[in-house]
């Protein structure tokens, strides 16, 4: 048969991949051009503006020893600081007394503690500091230290592990490539917008170099694996995206951020990761795989009954889980903002501050708030006669914040005796908020990626024993973590919130493999053995890049690095462990049957 078409001109994958590079370095270089507006800030107005106090600037408070004899000139120092509202002492409830530094509404945190210790020059290490401008920029500068160490500690391991993964250094070169220049986009996309780096937000990039020679162990070792990774690219991107919804501003940023930085660390990989050469390895064709001895059916029932009540105790443990609202554990005991902290607040006065406004002018709600426990100093500021709202200043304990939310209810309860009513705002009201808001968002964030991930399971493998599966192997990670964290009676930070959720997004990346290796070998045993390297290399990257965290100071980050690693070797244990487990008492009982040829 004759014809007069031309065959299409064929593409040699080596000039295809030239492309991709090309492309790929486009991208990067006008990433980063944003990286020059890098910036840091932890800005905790900012974070929840609608809590906010409503009146006044900020404040420095200055501790010092009874009988201290400079204490005349530096007052008259601090008060000749332009933009200073007022400077007033303090009488101490211990053993020193102090200076109240208060800015003008247009002074900025920076601006102000900037001023203060130029005033008290070489006397400023004889004093101890206190105040939001203290805090924030002490949030600033610990919760960067030692990221750049973990980072490239995480990029050491990562090629350690993709050697003894792909047996390739093409692989790890590439994979090295992949994740490095991924964080680069996204931290140039987020510059470009305009966005700040956070205590939350500065851990995104370590924590998608770890997911992302995840996706890389994948690539470079299996063919046949883009449907799988497409899938853990979705779940994981989920999992983050899903805490949008939440008041939390530093949270919100981490879930868009996060979500994209998964989009892209994934693409990175699968453009420049370089897959093996598919293998066509024949199966058995006798019945003996299929058939376990009464020993190995024993042994599955001890593993999946032992990982069903570890997951049913973990579950149950959940709720009795408190949350860390001492902002003073961020920082290591021996830093300076601890101690002065921790000695203002026990020696001179509460560190805490809020405020309260009243709709009515003509009631005063101090000798009611002044008893509650913690509450150290508690003043008028001011009375609007535009709005009729009068505004009270007050300092609490730093531990203060349980007691201060537990009268809310009879704050209320005046109020409304009263015909009135009372608002709560200030950084205690807002720490409560973002606490409150972060837990909620957790609450049903976890069991939307349970639904989400036992989808994934069902679209895999069109099974209902599938889709359960998925949802117990992928939620006793899960499960450890809350029973790890309720044994130790240690309360959650705000960012180890995100883990239940994203525990379930990372675990489901080796549990859709081996159900797609089991699907075109009807084998979940065989599926083990063409994913096993693979599974433990991806794991062991993301566990072991996670515990690079634990070298940071800031204790959040420390916490939220470790436990995610034991999160990732508890979701190893469930699909190395229990998956197989529990589908060799499937195939004991019939469900699946043996395939010829398996392809990978």
């Amino acid at each position: 048969m004759s014809s007069t078409s031309q065959e299409a001109p064929v593409v040699h994958p080596s000039k295809k991949r030239l492309w991709y590079w090309l492309i790929w370095v486009s991208v990067v270089a006008v990433a980063c051009v944003g990286l020059r507006n890098y910036r840091i800030d932890n800005d905790i107005a900012r974070w929840t503006p609608e809590l906010a106090a409503s009146h006044g600037g900020t404040f420095v408070l200055i501790g010092y020893e009874r009988g201290d004899t400079e204490t005349d000139e530096w007052f008259e120092r601090l008060s000749a600081i332009p933009d200073v509202a007022m400077v007033f002492p303090i009488t101490g409830d211990g053993a020193m007394n102090g200076l109240c530094v208060s800015a003008d509404d247009n002074v900025t945190d920076a601006e102000l503690l900037v001023s203060v210790r130029d005033a008290l020059g070489d006397d400023h290490d004889r004093v101890a500091i206190a105040g939001p401008p203290v805090f924030r920029e002490a949030l600033d500068t610990w919760s960067q230290r030692g990221l750049p160490t973990a980072s490239g500690l995480i990029l050491l391991i990562g090629a350690v592990v993709m050697w003894f993964t792909a047996r390739c250094w093409r692989s790890v070169i590439e994979s090295l490539v992949a994740v490095f220049s991924g964080q680069i986009v996204l931290l140039g996309l987020i510059t470009l917008t305009g966005t700040a780096m956070d205590m939350v937000l500065s851990m995104t990039p370590p924590l998608l170099m770890g997911l992302g020679f995840s996706f890389a162990a994948h690539r470079a070792t299996r063919s046949g694996v883009n449907r799988a990774l497409l899938l853990s690219m979705a779940t994981t991107a989920t999992a983050l995206a899903l805490f949008v919804f939440t008041d939390f501003q530093p949270i919100r940023a981490f879930a868009v951020w996060g979500a994209t930085g998964v989009v892209l660390t994934w693409a990175a990989v699968m453009l420049l990761v370089t897959p093996p050469a598919p293998q066509h390895r024949r199966a058995a064709v006798d019945h003996a795989t299929d058939v376990t001895s009464a020993a190995q059916r024993r042994l599955a029932w001890g593993c999946v009954m032992i990982g069903a009540l570890v997951t049913i105790g973990g579950i149950l443990a959940l709720p009795g889980l408190s949350l860390q609202e001492d902002t003073l554990t961020y920082f290591p005991d021996e830093s300076r903002v601890v101690r002065d902290y921790r000695r203002i607040d026990t020696e001179l006065i509460g560190t805490l501050p809020f405020e309260v406004v009243v709709d009515r002018p003509d009631v005063d709600p101090s000798e009611l708030i002044s008893k509650t426990p913690g509450v150290r100093r508690f003043e008028r500021v001011i009375a609007d006669p535009n709005t009729g709202q009068t505004v009270y200043f007050g300092l609490a304990s730093n531990h203060a914040i349980r007691d201060l939310v537990s009268v809310q209810s009879q704050w209320n309860a005046w109020a409304v005796a009263i015909d009135t009513s009372i608002h709560w705002k200030g950084v205690a009201a807002q720490i409560d908020h973002i606490g409150q808001s972060v837990w909620r968002t957790a609450c049903w964030a976890l069991p939307t990626m349970l639904c989400v991930t036992a989808i994934a399971g069902w679209l895999v493998d069109r099974r209902i024993s599938s889709l359960v599966l998925c949802l117990w192997v992928n939620a006793f990670p899960v499960a450890v973590l809350g029973g790890w964290l309720y044994l130790s009676g240690r309360p959650v930070g705000l960012p180890s919130l995100l883990i239940s959720a994203l525990a379930i997004g990372v675990a489901i990346d080796d549990t859709l493999h081996l159900l797609l290796a089991q699907k075109e070998t009807g084998n979940m045993t065989r599926a083990v053995q063409a994913c096993r390297r693979a599974c433990l290399g991806s794991s062991l990257a993301t566990a072991l890049c996670m515990l690079t965290f634990l070298l940071c100071p800031f204790r959040p980050t420390a916490e939220f690095g470790g436990l995610v690693a034991l999160a990732v070797v508890a979701a190893l244990i469930g699909d190395l462990l229990l998956l197989p487990a529990a589908m060799t008492l499937l195939t004991h009982n019939g469900k699946y049957r043996n395939k010829r040829l398996s392809h990978f």
